[in-house]
């Protein structure tokens, strides 16, 4: 090639070039800049809000701590694995299409029934793929207030516990039917036994009497799989909130208020949240998501029926309130102490085995439970040689103190007697506890008169009053 070629030639192929990328970038459509792609949308609020003007504003969108998160961190946010393929299919339950009763109301939502809220609070999943957790158990701890009639009840279960020891994934997410089985089969403490740390490998720092104080499911079912159909859905919610699985678009994470539809962006992952009701005069699910208060309607959305999937995959768990049951008490005159069993059997046995100097049944001291339930904690039993009694406490401090400190002769753990409350519930009466220097024993009573006579008419060395032992219904 001449010089005077070249002189021409390389300055044109440059051009070219320039005009090539030029040209290339022209054609890139807005799918192109979705969070999908390697690069971001600096002006993507003003596009969703102009696409929004488009079809007549349905919902608002707006700046918010989730929308302002770098791509790759929201999509953080997403943890549901798809489903549909695994779907087994006698776990589908075949719910009624006839609307009845509640279910054929125009407008319902577990926010605001009977004038009352039975949900639990709002909850933040952070950066990890939990949303399968906090979707169980936003539904679950709901239909526990409804089971127990208590919608002022508190109930907090830990959704780190269910995802790190269920199996979950932070950056694969999780499946609903595992959190269903987990639910099932290991139940799921509060929240106070392993707090929420967006991880999904901790499961060994459960607190270690974990079993005790889980809740269990009876079972769960499909409402849904496949087809969201509405009448089943509003069926499944008379008895409670319901876990679905939807699509994530880019434009949601900037969802304010109103009533959600696709608008803008590409698609990003899947995610669990709640169905907690309807409006039928908006054609709208109500739903509670696990990004804060700070995003949408203070954590909640509505989404247009048929939009993204959701309702297309529907689960629902059994839960049943368990009614308390007696703690039976007996007195011995020979051991000059008293002692309290929830367990009939073992009740039947003292009464037919023993004279009433040895044991003697009195009443039923107040009703506790046989098993873990909501906000309940185990109380502990020990028995001693030394001192030819029993001892209760529901304290696990105190429990392991004795455990480690003292001989099995002079305090040696049985079991578990029952579950009780260490704080006041609605319904419940504080349990008062009593040590005697002379019997070297304790006492135990709900009836306030019966501890303000022995208050009244005993020395501290015969009956000592030390403090409320737990809280149980009374008989």
């Amino acid at each position: 090639m001449s010089r005077k070629i070249r002189q021409y030639f390389i300055p044109l192929v440059v051009v070219s070039l320039v005009l090539s990328t030029i040209v290339f970038f022209a054609c890139l459509n807005d799918s192109d800049f979705s969070s999908n792609s390697a690069f971001t949308d600096e002006n993507e609020l003003a596009n969703i809000q102009e696409a929004l003007e488009k079809i007549g504003t349905p919902w608002i969108a707006a700046e918010n701590p989730i929308s302002q998160l770098p791509p790759e961190e929201r999509r953080l946010l997403l943890g549901a694995a798809d489903e549909l393929p695994f779907i087994d299919s006698d776990k589908v339950m075949d719910y009624p299409v006839v609307l009845e009763g509640m279910s054929s109301q125009a407008y319902f939502t577990w926010q605001n029934h009977d004038g009352k809220n039975w949900m639990t609070a709002v909850k933040n999943q952070g950066n990890c793929g939990s949303c399968g957790a906090f979707a169980t158990l936003g539904s679950l701890e709901a239909l526990i207030k409804i089971a127990y009639n208590a919608p002022s009840m508190t109930v907090n279960l830990s959704e780190q516990h269910l995802f790190s020891c269920g199996g979950g994934s932070c950056s694969e997410g999780w499946y609903l039917q595992e959190a269903f089985n987990y639910c099932k089969n290991s139940g799921v403490p509060d929240e106070a036994c392993l707090p929420y740390t967006q991880r999904d490998n901790n499961c060994g720092n459960t607190c270690s009497d974990w079993q005790a104080r889980a809740v269990k499911i009876a079972d769960w079912h499909w409402v849904t799989s496949g087809q969201a159909n509405i009448n089943k859905i509003k069926n499944a919610l008379k008895q409670g909130p319901v876990p679905t699985r939807m699509e994530i678009y880019t434009d949601f994470y900037s969802y304010k208020s109103g009533v959600y539809e696709h608008t803008y962006g590409g698609y990003e992952g899947g995610h669990f949240v709640v169905i907690v009701g309807w409006d039928d005069s908006k054609n709208c699910w109500i739903c509670k998501n696990s990004w804060g208060t700070t995003w949408g309607e203070s954590g909640y959305f509505r989404i247009k029926r048929g939009q993204v999937t959701i309702g297309m995959l529907v689960g629902a768990m059994n839960y049943s309130a368990r009614a308390p049951e007696p703690v039976y008490r007996f007195w011995s005159d020979a051991g000059q102490c008293h002692f309290y069993t929830i367990s009939k059997a073992e009740k039947d046995h003292l009464s037919n085995n023993y004279p009433d100097d040895i044991w003697r049944y009195e009443r039923i001291a107040w009703y506790c439970f046989s098993s873990p339930q909501p906000n309940t904690l185990p109380v502990y039993r020990f028995w001693s040689d030394t001192g030819q009694c029993h001892f209760y406490t529901i304290s696990k401090a105190e429990k392991d103190h004795l455990s480690n400190n003292y001989p099995d002769d002079v305090w040696r753990y049985e079991r578990i007697a029952w579950y009780a409350y260490p704080q006041q519930q609605s319904g419940t009466l504080p349990v008062y506890r009593f040590w005697s220097d002379v019997g070297q024993c304790h006492f135990y009573t709900i009836s306030q008169a019966e501890k303000d006579y022995i208050i009244a008419n005993y020395a501290d060395n015969i009956w000592r009053y030390e403090r409320i032992a737990w809280y149980a219904k009374a008989p």
